[in-house]
């Protein structure tokens, strides 16, 4: 799941940066460099997630765990002695045949991980995977934080000192989270339930932060001198639909699986789609607004890039 917060991020950590904005030079310079930064975080971030669904594709998934049941259990080692969920009614022969003869199908959750790698791999992997952990829950709080901020800075428009600005700002984007992390802490497999639809969640929003990049940085009246090529438009798009039908498969599936913690009726299918025609509609509509109120801004404006540097010069100053 692509996280649509961090294109807000990217998009404010830009106007940060202290660039001569004069010189269309150095802003292209800057424009380079910044795609450079954006490149290898984002290269980085790939290979983290790559290793860690080849280890526990490696050492947990069983065709047969994953089949022959509602749920899709893995195949983990019963001395691991706590599970999130729960394990299978019965563990069919190919697993119970692992590790040493005490193979189970059984759910895995962010709770349990840490045991069933230490069987998999030894000590060292549960404490590999704990300061993993840690390290990734900092990094998403600062970036979701930090989205947060600049997202209601600009929507609110508070004009009080920043230091103020920034304490409302950020206890507005972390206080709901610390409030619903402390109500499920008792419950792994809530927990576990809560990031799967924070997933869908993510997912349904995220159009909303790629089109308008999409559309905005397309627009000569917008852009300027700087505005999408034709071979960058064609691969923002695909790429952007790409992502689209994903995470539309996600949603679907998600509904659809009897052992997602979802209604499994008609009616919460009916609704559903019709949540999905309404979604698409309102898709449309951001795309065709969108491109209309680009259009007629630029119509405004004889130089289109000049307000957009002088607005981020300003943010920079505040910064």
């Amino acid at each position: 799941v692509i996280m649509p917060h961090n294109i807000y991020l990217h998009s404010a950590l830009v106007l940060s940066r202290r660039v001569n904005r004069q010189s269309s030079t150095k802003v292209r310079e800057a424009i380079k460099y910044n795609a450079i930064e954006s490149a290898i975080a984002l290269l980085a971030s790939f290979f983290i997630n790559a290793a860690i669904v080849v280890t526990f594709a490696r050492g947990f998934f069983n065709r047969d765990c994953a089949s022959h049941f509602d749920t899709n259990y893995a195949c983990v080692d019963s001395r691991s002695s706590n599970f999130d969920g729960q394990t299978a009614p019965s563990t069919v022969a190919s697993c119970s045949s692992k590790f040493d003869g005490h193979g189970v199908c059984a759910e895995i959750g962010l709770g349990s991980a840490g045991t069933a790698l230490e069987r998999f791999l030894g000590s060292t992997a549960k404490y590999i995977w704990g300061c993993g952990l840690l390290a990734s829950g900092q990094a998403s709080t600062m970036t979701g934080t930090y989205a947060g901020q600049f997202v209601m800075q600009g929507f609110l428009n508070i004009q009080v000192a920043p230091w103020l600005r920034t304490m409302i700002t950020r206890s507005v984007a972390l206080g709901p989270a610390l409030v619903v992390a402390l109500a499920t802490s008792h419950d792994p497999n809530l927990t576990d339930q809560l990031g799967e639809w924070l997933n869908i969640l993510q997912s349904v929003q995220l159009p909303f932060a790629v089109l308008p990049v999409l559309i905005l940085t397309s627009t000569p009246g917008v852009m300027g001198a700087f505005v999408n090529k034709v071979s960058t438009k064609m691969i923002g798009w695909a790429g952007a639909l790409m992502v689209f039908a994903v995470n539309v498969y996600l949603i679907v599936s998600f509904c659809w699986d009897e052992s997602s913690p979802v209604p499994n009726e008609t009616w919460f299918k009916g609704l559903v789609i019709a949540f999905l025609v309404i979604y698409f509609l309102f898709i449309a509509y951001v795309c065709v607004d969108g491109t209309r109120n680009a259009g007629r801004g630029s119509e405004n404006r004889e130089e289109p890039l000049e307000g957009v540097l002088q607005n981020s010069s300003r943010f920079t100053d505040e910064i």
